[in-house]
């Protein structure tokens, strides 16, 4: 219709409503190009809520996973301390060896589980980390979450050498009784019964005494967690710096 009355005002040589015809339309492209982009402005901002609400999930879960691991390394770290003096005091185990043998057990954990990235990774791919109030405080708790989960000692030689000399019976007491899981957070039971005779005990924890590299392998396995804890200490310090900036993004939307 708007083509066959620009032709007629053509065909008629009335300028003015050529004229007003054209204005018209250049009017109506960009009022149409406008709201194209204002709806597509307004998708993306939605957009960029709903990550970042997924992201603060994310960072607070992965916050939990290093509380909950830098807890049960605190539980490795004052073991294995145990474990050393013993060895130390030179002196047999005559009573009471199960717990002498669980300190030995429990400074060979190793606690491996990677940061949850998804949704990060995803708004990098996406260009929707720009706020630079969020991305200043989320990126480096990725990135020093990386950088210390890809240099953890995941199988440190004292681990390997305790956790061969023991016997398989002992492995099952062990498991059994002195460590659960609560979802993918672990926890060691330093109190935990007595799973096996008192004197397979006693000859165990004998054995392990009587290793001359073992004192070696588990005071560099208990130097480095003084070297790991500070970092999970940052990281969770990082995680709550981040999650308090998005709250701060989120409540400005």
């Amino acid at each position: 219709m708007l083509l066959r009355r620009f032709t007629q005002h053509v065909t008629d040589q009335n300028w003015f409503a050529v004229v007003l015809d054209f204005v018209i339309v250049v009017i109506g492209v960009f009022m149409g190009l406008q709201v194209q982009e204002w709806a597509s402005n307004r998708q993306l901002e939605q957009q960029k809520t709903e990550y970042l609400s997924e992201l603060r999930e994310e960072i607070t879960l992965n916050v939990s996973l290093f509380r909950g691991r830098l807890e049960t390394m605190t539980h490795v770290l004052e073991s294995g301390e145990r474990a050393i003096a013993f060895l130390e005091a030179d002196e047999q185990c005559d009573a009471e060896c199960w717990p002498i043998f669980v300190d030995f057990f429990n400074a060979s954990q190793v606690l491996f589980s990677p940061v949850t990235k998804t949704v990060y990774e995803e708004m990098q791919r996406l260009g929707l980390m720009r706020s630079k109030s969020v991305k200043g405080v989320v990126e480096p708790f990725y990135v020093l979450s990386e950088t210390l989960l890809s240099g953890l000692d995941s199988s440190p030689a004292y681990r390997q050498r305790f956790r061969k000399m023991i016997s398989a019976r002992a492995h099952k007491s062990f498991w059994q009784t002195c460590h659960r899981m609560d979802g993918v957070i672990e926890y060691l039971v330093a109190d935990c019964p007595l799973g096996i005779s008192e004197q397979e005990v006693v000859i165990l924890v004998e054995k392990i005494r009587e290793d001359s590299a073992i004192e070696d392998e588990l005071n560099y396995w208990v130097g480095m967690h003084f070297f790991y804890m500070p970092i999970f200490e940052d990281l969770i310090t990082y995680g709550k710096s981040a999650i308090d900036a998005i709250d701060l993004a989120l409540a400005d939307r």
